[in-house]
């Protein structure tokens, strides 16, 4: 299986030149179940290019030494992910049929996952004083909403990312003219990081057999109600602790 034999290489994250030129057959064969989703060849080829730079041992992974490492003009690359369109709709549609005809199982788990990182500055889409997982307070940062899939094996467990959306905060969606300057799409509309993996988990439950609606319609109404509710209430908790200056509670994964 091709999704398995890449998931195997990416065991060890940062890969050696050798482990790179060992990985590109399966790599190939594995983006070219994604081609029809470019116009164009030569744009394909930057996608190809750039997870390979990904995958590299280069120790920073920007555009400029992951062009350089691969012959790339920086420029173009930096155009590639900025300017160059495909279809992302059909690409991530691909992906979940792929995951659902190599890895289907019963009892396999999706599991809804908010991201935050530090970014410094206040031009980069999304960026904001926001709750950071990285740094485990409210931070500068963006944050990534993901939708993540295993298929529960308990001998030989497979997980990949099935969705990934940027969570585009309120104050952005009112403010057109930034997001005209960040390259945000006009049609932009708020969505809180609930929604976005509701949607998420829609869009892949018919391709994955996840039945949930039909099985459980008052549970997802229930449970988007709920989100809303702790959405609200920790914004509430931290707005008062920041008031009396108590600290922020400490987190189970910090020690």
């Amino acid at each position: 299986m091709i999704l398995q034999r890449v998931d195997i290489l990416l065991e060890n994250q940062a890969m050696t030149t050798e482990q790179i030129a060992s990985l590109q057959p399966a790599l190939a064969m594995l983006l070219g179940q994604f081609r029809h989703c470019f116009a164009r060849h030569k744009t394909f080829g930057y996608l190809e290019k750039y997870i390979l730079g990904l995958l590299s041992d280069v120790k920073r992974k920007s555009i400029e030494p992951i062009a350089l490492a691969a012959g790339v003009a920086v420029r173009t690359l930096q155009e590639f992910l900025a300017f160059f369109q495909w279809d992302e709709d059909r690409a991530g549609q691909q992906l979940i049929r792929m995951v659902a005809r190599e890895h289907h199982r019963p009892d396999a788990l999706g599991v809804l996952d908010a991201s935050g990182h530090v970014k410094q500055g206040n031009k980069t889409p999304g960026v904001q004083r926001q709750w950071c997982g990285e740094s485990g307070k409210i931070d500068n940062c963006v944050v990534g909403q993901h939708l993540l899939y295993t298929d529960n094996d308990p001998t030989n467990p497979f997980s990949c990312v099935l969705a990934s959306d940027l969570f585009v905060p309120e104050a952005w969606a009112q403010d057109p003219e930034r997001c005209r300057e960040a390259g945000i799409p006009e049609d932009l509309e708020y969505r809180p990081k609930w929604q976005i993996g509701l949607e998420q988990v829609a869009d892949a439950a018919n391709t994955l057999a996840w039945n949930l609606w039909n099985r459980w319609p008052h549970s997802w109404a229930l449970l988007m109600q709920r989100c809303e509710y702790h959405q609200r209430r920790n914004q509430a908790s931290y707005d008062s602790r920041k008031r009396t200056g108590q600290p922020n509670p400490k987190r189970l994964d910090s020690s």
